[in-house]
């Protein structure tokens, strides 16, 4: 439906179901997008977003290849009972939304005109977040010389999910930043460096109110070893008792599921999360069975 409106923009993979004021409402992020734009270096990484074919299955399309210009100008709000929709412009110094605002002016709303109760739901975009990271992971280096040689380039770190290595998609989680008491809602990715496991550093966007759109990056020292999520699937693939639980899990009739290892930063440190499942061949849906933590060098479950 928000394609057919407005073809013009891209969407993200991930629309999202709210509850306001009684009433279910979709939001979905649009970015514009540019291949032209004056004095910007072409994105070389595909896939982040998918392309929606006509049979509407989703391939890794070449939405961001080539590309040198995106922002996420639009939330479009969709109500799943009547149908309608509504078009918000939430970066009003877009200049490439500005144009399409002049062509379509009744298309869109501004930002002051989205209810409160809406905005309260909006949140960071993680296709938005991924892509940024792509470019922050080799645009960190500030001297030239090490930027020359790509000394110090970063990856997004990866996790064993399911029974494969992946890497880590980027997590919503409740956090409170230092010198402040007030938890805020935030989009986080986790990086290592090329080739190594140990944690490095990791990004995030803020989706309350008064932050939105705010993107910080936390740099690890070189000198101090931090473990990454590879690393904590490693110590729990070691633990004798988690590993026998498993393989006994994974006997013929069921199957023991990694869900997503989350690292959550907590007063200077990280506490590494990942909950495992159990699903038997002859049920609908998998079954939380374990929670295993991690602080540090102390493994627990």
């Amino acid at each position: 439906r928000v394609k057919h409106i407005a073809p013009f923009l891209e969407f993200d993979r991930d629309p999202y179901i709210t509850l306001v004021d009684g009433k279910l409402l979709w939001i979905i992020d649009a970015y514009t997008t540019s291949r032209s734009f004056p004095y910007s270096e072409h994105f070389g990484a595909s896939g982040i977003f998918p392309m929606v074919t006509e049979t509407g299955s989703q391939e890794s399309g070449q939405v961001v290849r080539g590309v040198n210009y995106i922002r996420n100008s639009v939330k479009a709000v969709v109500d799943p009972y009547n149908g309608s929709v509504e078009m918000y412009i939430y970066d009003e110094d877009d200049p490439l939304i500005k144009v399409w605002n002049n062509i379509y002016p009744d298309l869109f709303k501004s930002k002051a005109e989205m209810p409160m109760e809406i905005k309260e739901h909006v949140r960071y975009p993680a296709d938005f977040l991924l892509t940024q990271g792509e470019v922050f992971a080799k645009y960190h280096m500030t001297d030239p010389e090490v930027f020359y040689n790509q000394e110090d380039l970063w990856v997004r770190a990866t996790e064993k999910y399911y029974s494969s290595v992946q890497p880590v998609e980027p997590y919503y989680i409740m956090w409170e930043r230092p010198g402040s008491d007030e938890p805020e809602f935030i989009l986080m990715l986790p990086y290592t460096p090329k080739n190594k496991q140990v944690l490095i550093g990791w990004i995030a966007g803020f989706s309350d109110p008064g932050t939105y759109g705010d993107f910080i990056a936390y740099k690890f020292p070189k000198e101090q070893r931090i473990l990454g999520p590879q690393q904590v699937e490693t110590k729990i693939d070691q633990d004798s008792f988690l590993s026998g639980q498993l393989s006994l899990w994974d006997q013929r009739g069921s199957n023991g599921i990694r869900g997503n290892v989350l690292a959550l930063p907590i007063n200077g440190t990280l506490l590494y999360v990942e909950p495992i499942y159990l699903q038997s061949e002859t049920a609908a849906y998998p079954e939380l069975r374990m929670v295993v933590l991690m602080h540090g060098d102390r493994l627990a479950y």
